[in-house]
């Protein structure tokens, strides 16, 4: 490191050096740096880490209930499976038609093509 003389210019020709602060002082303004960076960077590890946690916790909680709803459309499904089933049986069919009063069709008749009642 280089000594830096400066010179003062007064009423009488004194020259004088400038004279160096003490180190130990520059040493606790190091110190005092590196303890404020580092607690800034403890700072910022922890706010990201809690964004982190919380970006979890609502994934967790958005899979959850989709879970639930899934359960909830397995259930819906199988009873309409099962209404479904119910309903196209030949039984159910049987009954209905007995409910409703309707008679086998003993003569059927198609209409043709060319017929004028089909073209309408």
């Amino acid at each position: 490191m280089q000594r830096t003389v400066m010179l003062a210019r007064a009423s009488t020709c004194h020259w004088r050096a400038k004279t160096k602060t003490p180190l130990h002082s520059h040493v606790a303004f190091g110190s005092a740096r590196v303890l404020f960076i580092a607690l800034f960077f403890v700072g910022c590890c922890g706010i990201l880490y809690l964004f982190a946690v919380n970006q979890s916790a609502v994934q967790g909680r958005t899979l959850r209930t989709l879970e639930y709803d899934l359960a909830a459309l397995h259930k819906e499904r199988e009873q309409l499976q099962i209404r479904e089933a119910e309903l196209t049986s030949l039984y159910w069919i049987a009954s209905a038609g007995e409910d409703l009063k309707m008679h086998p069709a003993t003569e059927i008749r198609y209409i043709d093509e060319e017929s004028p009642l089909a073209r309408r």
